[in-house]
């Protein structure tokens, strides 16, 4: 929900499956009007694994040519190692 928040896309009410794909037109329309999308993360160490997981969900979103989306993740050195976890 943060990241519909983000963009100002209406999801109200709606679950997970319908917020993703209120998201992933949002990216489709971007992408048709040319132009591109730019997620930042700042303090991403605080992200769980879930909600990782469904950044990492986000970023497989395109059309066989582009990414829908581009995510940057920014934060403190315990980024590196959350991101570096097996799991």
């Amino acid at each position: 929900p943060w990241v519909a928040d983000a963009y100002g896309i209406d999801i109200g009410g709606q679950d997970t499956v319908g917020q993703f794909r209120a998201i992933t037109a949002f990216l489709a329309r971007s992408y048709a009007a040319g132009r591109q999308v730019l997620l930042v993360v700042d303090e991403a160490q605080n992200l769980n694994a879930q909600m990782l997981e469904e950044l990492r969900l986000l970023s497989n979103v395109n059309d066989g040519r582009q990414s829908g989306i581009q995510i940057m993740l920014a934060g403190q050195p315990t980024l590196r190692a959350l991101l570096t976890r097996p799991d």
